[in-house]
């Protein structure tokens, strides 16, 4: 008796989908929505399914220009294209990195760095988020929060963000 193991290889389907004010990939496990709000800054929404949920939107009440934008795709990566800012979703990796005009990386996600794993607190069902990105050894990074602990520099520190009586939690990092 033989046994032959062969590897597979298989580029996830992704499909994308022009919304006339940014791009949404289906990929596996969700949706990424990219949005730009100017020829430098793209939002980011991931959601875990297709379905699309509608909330208040608190953050842009204005209702901002169309941006022009260009969508690229290739064998391995799909490109949201601004005057000063790309954003690449990698097929293999399964990632998302911005560059600037220049072609220098902004933001790079770690591979295998993103998490929205289901959870439940007092019944209610929640996810679980987690994000992990690559970032150069002389980088300082700020943000989510006001923490009792004297950190202003958080970079390699664990943060749980949760409201507690003199704590303040804010999702928001700044580089």
């Amino acid at each position: 008796m033989a046994l032959i193991i062969a590897p597979i290889f298989t580029k996830a389907n992704i499909k994308v989908k022009d919304n006339g004010d940014g791009i949404s990939l289906q990929v596996e496990g969700g949706v990424i929505t990219l949005k730009p709000l100017n020829d430098n800054s793209i939002r980011v929404k991931i959601q875990k399914s297709e379905e699309v949920i509608e909330i208040e939107e608190l953050i842009y009440t204005v209702k901002l220009p169309r941006i022009d934008y260009l969508i690229k795709e290739d064998a391995n990566s799909i490109i949201l294209d601004l005057e000063n800012i790309k954003a690449i979703y990698n097929k293999n990796k399964k990632t998302l990195s911005f560059k600037d005009r220049l072609g220098n990386i902004v933001l790079e996600e770690k591979e295998g760095g993103r998490l929205l794993q289901p959870d439940v607190i007092k019944d209610f069902n929640v996810y679980r988020v987690g994000q992990k990105f690559i970032s150069p050894s002389d980088e300082y990074i700020y943000g989510t929060g006001q923490f009792q602990d004297g950190h202003l520099n958080i970079r390699g520190l664990s943060r749980r963000l949760t409201q507690v009586n003199s704590q303040i939690s804010i999702p928001f990092i700044l580089s």
